[in-house]
């Protein structure tokens, strides 16, 4: 039987031509008649009839490898193109997770060694019953820093008579804590008088300084200690220098006194909210045992 597309014969009752390939389709007196366009060529690409001379050779030598794969093997599919390209897709963006989830991983490591490296130091007092923690790269110093600082002005005995402590940062320091203790004794008198009294002290020698933007704060120490606290800041200007934004702490039990008092100059974008922050932090570390 001939094929109906190009003549070539064919064994009876052959579905595919054996030179192009074409489809061949039988009516009811096994008649040949011509197939539909498509089928094989279009879903695998033109193929070609296998050249005997080919065939011979890889008879001949079996190891020999074909490096012109018939067309329907080197053809891929188009849906098989969209399963590839949707897997690489997939994969790319695995890749690209896990390369986030890295970076993540290796900045935390980094600042909890950051952090650990730092570390805290603790201040225990050998003259009252203060302690507290600070953070290990705070210097101590000595008063002839504080009378310095002070520009000659003569200075009260007891203060820093604890602990002075610095950060170091643009200019003299980025913070300064300076930590005094005195005996004192308010026998009967209700706290709630004694408070309202340092209030009034309070602002009376913010005034005289020239002192700006004065606020009361709750100081919030570890309840265990059950003192008597009062908190306060203000914005020292000058006139020489940046304006120095000052938190005081007053602490008061069993006849003794406390006053923690962080300076904090202005300058290269330190703002109020950050001296706070450290002064919180601070506070909420000190013990009275």
């Amino acid at each position: 039987m001939k094929c109906p597309e190009c003549g070539a014969e064919n064994p009876d009752g052959s579905k595919f031509c054996g030179l192009c390939f074409r489809v061949i389709t039988y009516g009811h007196q096994n008649a040949p008649l011509i197939a539909e366009k498509g089928s094989i060529k279009e879903y695998a690409g033109k193929l070609e009839a296998p050249a005997k001379t080919e065939l011979n050779t890889k008879a001949s030598d079996p190891f020999r490898i074909d490096t012109n794969p018939p067309s329907f093997i080197a053809t891929t599919p188009s849906w098989m193109y969209i399963r590839k390209k949707r897997l690489r897709a997939l994969i790319a963006s695995g890749v690209f997770i896990i390369a986030i989830a890295v970076c993540i991983s290796l900045v935390f490591f980094l600042r909890q060694g950051e952090k650990k490296h730092i570390g805290f130091s603790t201040f225990t007092s050998k003259r009252s019953y203060i302690s507290f923690s600070y953070p290990a790269d705070w210097e101590k110093k000595g008063r002839d820093f504080l009378e310095r600082f002070s520009k000659g002005n003569v200075l009260n005995p007891d203060v820093g008579n604890e602990i002075i402590l610095v950060e170091r940062g643009e200019g003299m320091f980025k913070h300064m804590l300076i930590v005094s203790s005195y005996e004192e004794d308010f026998g009967s008198t209700p706290w709630r008088d004694v408070e309202s009294s340092l209030v009034s002290s309070v602002m009376d020698g913010v005034s005289l300084q020239g002192g700006e933007d004065l606020k009361f704060f709750d100081l919030e120490i570890p309840e265990d200690c059950r003192a008597d606290t009062i908190g306060y800041g203000y914005i020292s200007p000058s006139q020489s220098g940046p304006d120095v934004y000052m938190l005081e702490g007053y602490i008061h039990k069993a006849g003794f006194s406390y006053k923690l008092v962080l300076l904090t100059p202005l300058l290269a974008g330190r703002t109020e909210g950050e001296a706070l922050l450290v002064f919180d932090n601070l506070a909420r570390t000190v013990s009275l045992k």
